[in-house]
């Protein structure tokens, strides 16, 4: 245990006592897996493994995909491709909701009727082909003022 209690710093180039922790640690180790084991590969055999921080990260990644792959999302930058006129401008789709109800904003009234009364089954029809399984209706509404 006396080739324990000093660690040598890369960095600074000095040597460290290591702590009561540290140390018992190590010499636990080498209990465990026999006295060939030095304290370099204790100390690797103490650090954590990548997989709480692999998780996490994965979470993250898959959250910013979903966003991404949104069909609400994809639907506002091929908007004019569904709709033409003036009702490019004053209307868009809004979210996607959990029961596959696509929302989409009219600026007023009369867009929002427009939007309902000439492009409602043409909309759905296309919206349906576009994003198979993910887009069951279509519910308008009025934008708030």
């Amino acid at each position: 245990m006396s080739n324990l209690k000093e660690e040598h710093n890369w960095r600074t180039g000095e040597m460290r006592k290591l702590g009561w922790k540290e140390r018992q640690r190590e010499q636990s180790l080498i209990n465990f897996f026999g006295s060939k084991l030095g304290p370099a590969e204790a100390s690797q055999l103490i650090r954590n493994g990548s997989e709480p921080i692999q998780g996490s990260l994965n979470s993250i990644v898959s959250k910013m995909e979903k966003k991404l792959h949104n069909p609400a999302r994809i639907l506002q930058e091929e908007w004019d491709q569904y709709v033409s006129g003036p009702l490019v401008e004053h209307s868009r789709p809004k979210f996607l909701r959990p029961d596959g109800a696509m929302i989409i904003e009219g600026d007023n009234s009369t867009y929002t009727y427009s939007l309902r009364s000439y492009y409602s089954r043409e909309l759905l029809m296309r919206l349906k082909q576009r994003f198979p399984g993910q887009i069951k209706s279509i519910i308008f509404v009025n934008a708030r003022t």
